[in-house]
């Protein structure tokens, strides 16, 4: 049995009213828990065996990471992952968290599962994420990739496409001052950015009606050039100012025939 030890006193602690404060022998020796008390019945007077406060200090520690948990787990689901990163944070050991977890696994309070699943539904309710976007996020947070493939089911097809176009036709939208060309390229990039597969990003765009004519390309060609013109006119001198107007107009996605055209039939460098 070992050495048998009396509780002589037990106190509630001033800042936490639902723990104790055992005494044994006359010497503070451990805290518990209200529910680790009334289980154990302790009292003044009670023997323990060193085997008993073993047992008891390790239920309490169990006890007080669950209670933590639980406290967390208020605010929104968690995953198994991050639930061991959170008791870890908190210096609970290894075998303490794996009781930890088999107990909120037997209440129903930790499921990887559903989590993915709802959190799925979540991101397709208030976002325009596509699935790999999605899925990265899954990953980060500890879901297995199994769970992760499940959860993603609910993404079908149709939901991207019709999420992918949505948000392809408000950035069209903002962007109506850039040319044809480079508004493809840089929708056809940012939804691939936003999670969607190459494929469905290419077909979106493809979809979508931004074809204008020529003289509306030309218009906007030759408004971007007298804003460069105005900006790097001060800057530099020809050839060079040429050669600068051009490379910037190249990068907005004018083609540099277009280009070419409007440098030698026009006369803006000429201007004051």
């Amino acid at each position: 049995m070992g050495q048998l030890r009396t509780i002589t006193k037990i106190t509630t602690q001033k800042r936490a009213t639902n723990r104790f404060n055992v005494y044994l022998d006359g010497v503070y020796a451990f805290s518990i828990s209200e529910d680790i008390y009334v289980k154990y019945h302790l009292h003044k007077g009670k023997t323990l065996t060193n085997d008993d406060i073993d047992r008891i200090t390790d239920e309490d520690r169990i006890h007080r990471a669950y209670v933590a948990v639980i406290q967390w787990l208020s605010y929104r689901m968690r995953t198994e992952a991050e639930v061991w990163q959170y008791l870890r944070k908190k210096d609970y050991s290894r075998d303490v968290i794996a009781q930890v977890i088999t107990r909120l696994h037997e209440k129903k309070l930790l499921d990887d599962e559903q989590f993915a699943k709802s959190f799925v539904r979540d991101r397709m309710r208030r976002s325009t994420k596509g699935p790999n976007l999605i899925k990265q996020e899954l990953q980060q947070k500890g879901v297995p990739e199994h769970l992760v493939y499940i959860a993603l089911q609910q993404y079908t097809k149709d939901e991207q496409r019709a999420k992918a176009k949505s948000w392809a036709e408000k950035q069209l939208m903002k962007r109506q001052r850039h040319p044809v060309k480079w508004l493809k390229q840089q929708i056809q990039a940012k939804l691939v950015q936003r999670g969607y597969s190459a494929s469905l990003a290419r077909d979106t765009v493809q979809s979508l009606h931004i074809e204008r004519d020529e003289a509306d390309e030309i218009d906007l060609l030759t408004k971007s050039a007298e804003k460069l013109y105005h900006r790097y006119s001060k800057k530099y001198t020809e050839p060079e100012l040429s050669l600068r107007i051009k490379e910037r107009l190249y990068a907005r996605g004018f083609s540099i025939d277009s280009i070419n055209q409007y440098i030698d039939s026009s006369h803006f460098s000429e201007e004051e």
